[in-house]
């Protein structure tokens, strides 16, 4: 199908969404027309060109799917062990801080 082909089927759903204004066929393109889908913070929707191929712009281009290889889970499961044995530590270590300090304030009202 040629670019005029696809010019012509879009231009009544282009016209629509410019608010009924047509410009001629030659300035339109089936991409012009897509918008990202997205909506904004205040609920309206994000007035973004979507990325060729996708309905979504470069800001809301959506939530990983995750890894899909067993390396990339693997590589998953072994960051998220040295994250979880950091916050242990440092819970540990402000717990250890903490009750140092309230040992201090306990033996200085005494």
């Amino acid at each position: 199908m040629k670019s005029r082909d696809l010019d012509r089927k879009f231009i009544p759903d282009i016209a629509r969404a410019r608010g009924g204004v047509l410009e001629p066929p030659s300035t339109l393109s089936p991409l012009s027309a897509i918008v990202c889908g997205a909506k904004t913070r205040k609920g309206k929707p994000c007035q973004a060109k979507a990325i060729p191929g996708k309905t979504r712009c470069k800001f809301h281009g959506g939530a990983s799917t995750g890894p899909r290889t067993d390396d990339g889970k693997a590589r998953i499961a072994e960051a998220q062990r040295r994250r979880w044995a950091a916050h242990k530590a440092s819970k540990k270590k402000t717990q250890k801080l903490v009750g140092t300090k309230t040992q201090a304030i306990k033996n200085c009202c005494e």
